[in-house]
């Protein structure tokens, strides 16, 4: 009966450890999600006003 006790204990610590690795996964994916938020509309608008140029352009 000793054992089943420390077996749950054991196994209770790791599923502890899981979670915070979980925690510390979705913090940095977040971060980064932020990060890409904050730079991609810059990007998208200097890559649409080289095709908006192109269009623009009268043709003889």
């Amino acid at each position: 009966m000793k054992m089943g006790k420390r077996l749950k204990r054991r196994l209770a610590g790791n599923a502890g450890q899981a979670m915070s690795e979980y925690i510390l996964l979705i913090v940095c994916v977040a971060m980064g999600c932020a990060f890409m938020y904050d730079k991609l509309p810059n990007v998208v608008e200097s890559y649409l006003q080289a095709f908006y140029y192109c269009i623009s352009r009268v043709y003889p």
